[in-house]
């Protein structure tokens, strides 16, 4: 019979991180899940306060914690310090970094937006490497949406009308690439078949991946900001990703795409490895 001192039931970015901070306490501990987690419907970001409970669009979220237990002493940040939060989100991102998985923040801590798959703004705070990091200013000649030939959970056309709509991007130029990935027709059955997961196995693949690099570089440039469907697999997404940035030179913005979301099975795939890393149980 086995014996735990802890046993954390649910497998997602919570029940992990009780999980490891149970075994920094010394603790024996077994993490108990079934099927999968909420971060396969994951953005794959963290966000933190974008938003006071009265609905103001909050840029500094420490700053904007300290007043928060006089007006809404029952909000749950009210119950901590705003440096005890600070100090767990970056507990947080050194757990994720050392299983190479590193998430970036402002400088100045304040809140940034990231650019959503319907083309909306999206206030969050930490963001993985492959994600742009709205403030004010764009710094791209163009925004190009890249459209996968056959792959249905992705609609740049969409995005690029309702990212035209933002102040911010009114006078940048914001186009579409189509791209066809070799192998795709191999592995639809119907028209509506074809995952993010089957396209990352299909980028694996030297031929199909080189594909992509070409048909980016026939299209864009190093002024542009590239958008396109987290496709890139899990386990190595971000190794792909990188060579991708390494062979067409040009800057990479990864949005989620539906069910299930590479970006949030990288978290937690990452925090699996470190649970199991601590010598724990699963």
């Amino acid at each position: 019979m086995l014996n735990y001192d802890i046993a954390v039931i649910g497998g997602g970015i919570a029940g992990y991180c009780a999980a490891l901070k149970a075994i920094e306490a010394g603790k024996k501990t077994v993490l108990i899940s079934q099927g999968q987690s909420a971060l396969h419907f994951s953005s794959g970001s963290i966000d933190v306060m974008a938003k006071t409970p009265s609905g103001e669009r909050v840029e500094a979220p420490f700053s904007a914690m300290v007043s928060l237990p006089q007006q809404h002493p029952e909000h749950p940040y009210s119950k901590m310090s705003p440096n005890f939060v600070r100090q767990s989100l970056y507990w947080l991102v050194d757990q994720l970094k050392e299983q190479g998985l590193p998430l970036h923040c402002q400088q100045d801590e304040s809140n940034h937006y990231r650019i959503t798959p319907l083309g909306t703004l999206k206030a969050t705070w930490l963001s993985q490497p492959f994600v742009y990091q709205h403030r004010q200013n764009v710094a791209f000649k163009r925004l190009l949406f890249v459209a996968v030939d056959g792959y249905r959970d992705f609609q740049p056309l969409l995005a690029k009308d309702n990212l035209k709509k933002h102040p911010d991007f009114q006078h940048c130029e914001i186009g579409e690439i189509q791209v066809t990935i070799p192998g795709c027709e191999a592995l639809r059955r119907n028209p509506n078949e074809l995952r993010s997961i089957d396209i990352a196995r299909l980028l694996k693949q030297p031929q199909a991946f080189n594909s992509l690099c070409h048909q980016l570089m026939k299209h864009a440039t190093q002024e542009d900001l590239v958008i396109m469907p987290a496709i890139m697999g899990n386990g190595d997404g971000l190794v792909l990703l990188q060579q991708l940035r390494r062979q067409t030179n040009l800057t990479l913005h990864e949005v989620p795409t539906m069910p299930p979301s590479l970006l949030g099975i990288r978290i937690e795939e990452a925090l699996q490895k470190r649970f199991l890393k601590q010598g724990a149980c699963c």
